[in-house]
């Protein structure tokens, strides 16, 4: 499963906040994906619309790693910020300092199916990393070859984020490793709420609830779309 692969049909920004306000309403935490890309504009008014919802401070917005910049023009004091795009390759050696404009409210995604991951993870330290599997790629030698050595190596990714990361988030819908990883950060001495679970809006809602009620912090995915608004 790539990031966010997500079922969500695309709802508007407006219809996207009202579901955001139930989900926070009900104890969850909440990311919007939009399904195209966001000039600054567009991004500060998504930002806008989450801090007039009430809903902010447990929200963030998934933008693509070239848009830091506008997402910097665009921040509230209280929003937070995952780039994506780190899914393939190196990590730039700038990007720490550039992400501390955010204040800790930013991180990048990485895929455990990319070989570096692993080691990016280990040397994480102060950068928030979210981490979903990725894709077993055959014949490519920066990526794991099958779904059983990603999987391996997620679990790896996990144990190095939970000891030494701020915040970890972890895309997964897999019941196996979601047991894993509670196991792990129990004996790694992380309370729920130290890390989270990053799960998409209208697939595995008894899983969803279950793990909210089990005080660990669920964050939710909606995917929208920018609709312009016309006089």
């Amino acid at each position: 499963m790539g990031l966010l692969d997500f079922l969500t049909r695309a709802r508007s920004l407006e219809q996207a906040c009202e579901v955001a306000m139930a989900l926070a309403d009900d104890g969850y935490w909440i990311a919007l994906r939009s399904e195209g890309d966001l000039s600054a504009d567009q991004l500060h008014r998504a930002s806008i619309a989450l801090q007039a919802a009430g809903v902010e401070g447990v929200s963030e917005i998934i933008v693509p790693i070239d848009s830091i910049a506008d997402a910097s023009w665009a921040m509230t004091p209280d929003l937070g910020w995952v780039f994506t795009g780190t899914e393939a390759g190196m990590l730039d050696p700038s990007l720490p300092a550039r992400l501390a404009a955010f204040g800790g409210l930013a991180a990048v995604h990485r895929s455990a199916a990319l070989r570096q991951a692993e080691a990016d993870c280990r040397s994480a330290q102060g950068l928030r990393i979210q981490l979903s599997t990725g894709e077993a790629r055959r014949g490519e030698r920066d990526f794991y070859p099958s779904s059983i050595e990603v999987d391996k190596a997620y679990v790896r990714c996990a144990k190095a984020l939970l000891r030494d990361s701020p915040s970890p988030a972890f895309v997964t819908s897999d019941d196996r490793l979601i047991e894993i990883l509670q196991a792990l950060a129990l004996r790694l001495g992380r309370a729920p709420g130290e890390y989270e679970f990053c799960l998409a809006h209208g697939r595995g809602e008894n899983r969803q609830r279950a793990l909210r009620d089990a005080g660990e912090k669920v964050r939710i995915a909606i995917a929208f779309e920018m609709r312009e608004i016309h006089d």
